[in-house]
């Protein structure tokens, strides 16, 4: 049994978050901190001008207590001046080493073209205070700069915290396919054997499955991503949907499918694996069209991953080729050149079923082609660590 603890709370949106910063300052003009916050909110806003602004006024203010050198790197690297995003992760690594900075240095010396020096710094990041799933992420990217016959050892050598995640067992099949090991490889990931689909029964008082769809769909599209990616994708990472009764409903049928599936890791390429005993149910919603897609990804934190498919483009339903599919198995995006011993599988999206996937799968849409959105609900199955 699984004992759920779901984060209830509402987030309040950045932009009231900075509304409230600003007024601070007009009452406590050149506060330092308060000029920090407002640089990281900026910077979350991505608004990397006024976010720098805000940042390096603080840090002029006071040098000694600046804490932010991973926001003041992030938006001097994206104004193009990659130098001195350098220098605020040297200085921040030297004054307060933490794990997201030198991520970002990884990130800058990946631009530079030193793939090993990266490789160090994103290794280093896993062994500084804060978890960072993205240096691990950019670590295994890496991979591919190393010799196939070092991946396994490479994994071995990862902190237990980073080989107990998603990416960590991504990282671990890929190691025993490249070494040859096919049988442990597929025992981790196995397109055509662990994926289980399952169909959705609504409440009754929703009418059916259709009429569940078109209010669920429409809650989705009521509440689109501060920032979406584009026109035609639109991912939310914070669905303020939860409030509505179909999403709600959406959630209950994820958590009991979730659960259900945690009492059978084997299925899922987890036998042998610490089971999860306290969890979140981390959900998002996606909306893609015309050319639009996820790219190749694994839940970085997440245990098992639920796929529920909301649309589905007439075009896509009716058609024979892989339009809209749901990709599993592939790699070539984030591992160039590697050919993993599983297959690639293309399922078709059907609309009121649900997918349930280890979240260590590699998976990805194929564009739909069209301008009828194709619409999703993903919620994973977090551990809570530590």
């Amino acid at each position: 049994m699984i004992e759920w603890r779901d984060r209830r709370e509402r987030r309040v949106p950045h932009a009231l978050q900075l509304e409230l910063a600003e007024a601070a300052l007009a009452r406590q003009p050149g506060s330092p901190q308060l000029l920090a916050r407002i640089g990281m909110l900026q910077e979350r806003l991505r608004r990397p001008r006024k976010a720098r602004a805000a940042l390096e006024a603080s840090l002029a203010a006071d040098p000694d207590g600046f804490e932010p050198w991973a926001e003041l790197a992030k938006v001097r690297a994206r104004l193009g001046d990659v130098a001195a995003a350098i220098t605020a992760c040297r200085t921040g690594l030297d004054r307060s080493p933490r794990a997201n900075l030198a991520r970002i240095w990884g990130n800058l010396l990946t631009i530079q073209n030193q793939p090993e020096a990266a490789i160090a710094a994103y290794r280093r990041a896993l062994d500084l205070p804060g978890f960072d799933l993205g240096a691990m992420e950019r670590l295994f990217a890496l991979r591919v700069e190393r010799p196939a016959d070092r991946w396994l050892a490479d994994w071995q050598d990862l902190p237990p915290a980073y080989r107990d995640t998603a990416i960590g067992r991504a990282w671990r099949a890929a190691a025993l396919s490249a070494a040859g090991q096919r049988d442990a490889a597929l025992a981790v990931i196995n397109p055509h054997a662990q994926p289980l689909r399952i169909p959705f029964e609504p409440p009754a008082e929703f009418g059916g499955i259709e009429s569940f769809n078109r209010l669920l769909a429409a809650e989705i599209v009521a509440d689109p991503p501060a920032s979406p990616h584009s026109a035609e994708f639109h991912l939310n990472t914070t669905p303020r949907a939860a409030g509505k009764p179909a999403w709600n409903a959406l959630l209950a049928f994820f958590r009991a499918e979730l659960e259900r599936a945690a009492e059978d890791p084997a299925r899922f390429g987890l036998e042998g694996e610490r089971s999860p005993t306290a969890a979140t149910l981390d959900s998002i919603s996606t909306v893609l069209l015309a050319d639009a897609s996820n790219r190749q990804h694994v839940h970085q934190a997440g245990y098992l991953t639920a796929i529920y498919h909301v649309a589905v483009p007439d075009s896509v339903r009716a058609g024979e080729g892989r339009a809209g599919a749901l990709e599993l198995g592939g790699c070539d995006q984030i591992l160039p050149g590697f050919e993993p011993c599983w297959d690639r599988v293309w399922l078709k999206p059907r609309a009121g079923w649900l997918t349930l996937i280890p979240s260590h799968m590699f998976h990805d849409v194929i564009p739909t082609g069209t301008r009828e959105p194709r619409i999703s609900a993903a919620a994973d199955l977090t551990p809570v660590r530590g």
